[in-house]
């Protein structure tokens, strides 16, 4: 007997291994209500009784699955996706060695389509700077473990361009858009996904939850909200401004990316010597920033300091910014800070504060207010 299962997320999927030859997809399952009177499973796989398996989300995750799929036998796929029809959306995302090497192990064919739109980055130098004198803090060597180990360097692609080379892999009728799963029962049929509007899919043997951090079957496998409290998706503490720019930067072709530490940073950096060899006293950072995290003020802090957090501590709130090399004279930031939870809600805009004179603040010079300001 096939029991039926529901899988949340999949992290595993790249590391499936598969034929490198691609063979031809076959045709999916129809997005359609069961006959209420389908019988169960059969006990064995077979080529007339295929491993039924319905994949709700055609995000990266999905689809990648998807593809790890497609060429075995005995498996016949389907994917579930809620938007109507794909649209370029999203920015460039990271795929270290490892996931690059697990894309070249799944499909030969559908690596080197992602090589081709592929910008290289663990080649170059990458690390922590310091954002007020652009100096090193750390630099991260990317680049001799993957050689040691003969795995592809890490690099970035466009989300869209990923999503359509894996879409690429599959056949016409593998993917059904607007069908968005709202839940699933468990019947003696399979599982059978309940989709956003009322409507009922074939059943599955197995349904995989690939539908985002607000996952609507996580939800229903765990019994409670796919939002907020108790959901099992935590704030993590940062809001993040994002955005892409042209941008001659002076060391293209040298450095992959850049993460800026500036003030009020939970990441200490150790005093410069002073003349005699000895740490100096002197803070990296102005003294009325030296106050990390929800470290309390000291006793000469202002009042207007204290009152800033109403609990007598000094909240200075943590920061970093991120720019990195996505190809073409093109570059990505991402700006995160530090607040809390709801704090971005429209009409919370909050009091700001201009980044700091010096390096970072000279990246964005000429962009869109947003990324050049920072809340407390």
């Amino acid at each position: 007997m096939i029991l039926p299962l529901v899988v949340v997320a999949c992290a595993t999927a790249l590391q499936m291994p598969r034929r490198a030859a691609r063979s031809a997809p076959r045709a999916a399952a129809a997005a359609v209500a069961p006959d209420a009177g389908a019988a169960a499973p059969p006990d064995a796989l077979s080529a007339a009784h295929p491993l039924r398996v319905t994949i709700a989300g055609a995000g990266v995750g999905g689809l990648t699955l998807a593809n790890a799929l497609r060429g075995h036998d005995h498996v016949a796929v389907t994917v579930l996706e809620r938007t109507d029809a794909f649209k370029r959306f999203g920015g460039p995302i990271q795929l270290a060695s490892n996931a690059m090497a697990a894309f070249r192990e799944l499909d030969a064919a559908l690596y080197r389509d992602i090589e081709a739109r592929f910008t290289w980055t663990g080649n170059l130098t990458n690390g922590i700077k310091d954002g007020l004198r652009d100096e090193w803090y750390a630099k991260f060597d990317l680049a001799s473990p993957a050689a040691r180990r003969g795995l592809p360097f890490t690099g970035v692609i466009d989300r869209p361009d990923l999503q359509e080379i894996l879409l690429g892999g599959l056949a016409d009728g593998v993917v059904a858009n607007g069908r968005g799963v709202a839940t699933y029962d468990v019947t003696p049929a399979g599982v059978v996904p309940v989709l956003d509007d009322g409507a009922r899919a074939a059943p599955a043997d197995v349904l995989v939850g690939a539908d985002g951090i607000w996952s609507s079957v996580r939800a229903t496998m765990r019994g409670a909200p796919a939002r907020g409290a108790g959901s099992g998706a935590a704030y993590s503490g940062y809001t993040v401004f994002a955005g892409e720019l042209a941008y001659a930067s002076p060391d293209r072709g040298a450095v992959g990316y850049k993460v800026y530490i500036g003030p009020a940073q939970s990441l200490r950096r150790r005093p410069p010597p002073n003349s005699r060899g000895a740490p100096s006293r002197e803070p990296p950072f102005r003294r009325r920033e030296t106050a990390r995290g929800d470290e309390p003020a000291g006793p000469g802090a202002s009042v207007r300091d204290r009152r800033r957090s109403g609990d007598g501590k000094r909240r200075l709130g943590r920061r970093y910014f991120v720019i990195t090399d996505i190809g073409n004279g093109r570059y990505q930031y991402f700006a995160f800070l530090a607040r809390p939870p709801g704090s971005g809600r429209r009409g919370q805009a909050g009091r700001h504060r201009r980044l700091p004179q010096g390096h970072v603040r000279g990246l964005v010079a000429g962009h869109p207010r947003d990324p050049r300001r920072v809340d407390r």
